[in-house]
């Protein structure tokens, strides 16, 4: 009696394996998968913010050094467009600060933005070909006090945004717990990010 084997393929007690091990894999690497996405929305919002703060500090201090002589109205509420020679365009200032407007705050910091004055924190952002949506909230007095920076398919409920805000309201009181020698007026807020 011969016995011939043919090794044309695989075994069931083979591919069961095979299919065994990658599915291991699939449920080990898919929570990485998820986790990087996260990190990467957080580092992302990270650098925005990075950059409205340095925005902030160099305006702050442009504005002091420049202030006394070219725009003695700065520090009050006559809104005062500056050019700041960072090759954008006059920015416009209130109560010495960068202006929660389209020719202040998104002038300053030179990033591609969608900005809306139509939105709420319910808003879902669609940035129409840009990196990020700038929406305004909290309209007071025709003043606008906060502006929420928001990624692709984010809400501001999501609390996943970066916030710029206003630290003056309309009569030149300080807002949001702030003292006049602050200069950053944003904060991040990631606890939502996914």
């Amino acid at each position: 009696m011969e016995f011939h084997k043919n090794n044309h393929g695989f075994t069931l007690i083979e591919l069961v394996v095979v299919i065994i091990i990658l599915g291991v894999l699939a449920v080990v690497a898919a929570p990485k998968f998820i986790d990087v996405s996260k990190d990467a929305k957080i580092a992302v919002l990270h650098g925005l913010h990075g950059s409205i703060q340095s925005a902030t500090q160099l305006a702050t201090a442009k504005i002091a050094i420049i202030a006394s002589s070219q725009y003695p109205d700065i520090y009050n509420d006559s809104s005062q467009l500056v050019d700041m020679g960072n090759g954008v365009g006059s920015i416009r200032f209130v109560y010495g600060r960068f202006r929660a407007a389209s020719d202040g705050i998104i002038r300053a910091i030179d990033a591609s933005l969608y900005y809306s004055l139509q939105a709420d924190s319910h808003t879902v952002c669609e940035p129409q070909g840009h990196d990020f949506c700038a929406f305004y909230i909290n309209v007071f007095n025709n003043r606008i006090h906060n502006i929420v920076f928001l990624q692709q398919g984010i809400k501001a409920s999501d609390n996943c945004y970066i916030r710029w805000y206003q630290d003056t309201d309309t009569s030149g009181q300080i807002v949001n717990g702030q003292t006049p020698e602050q200069a950053l007026n944003s904060d991040i807020n990631v606890s939502g990010c996914k």
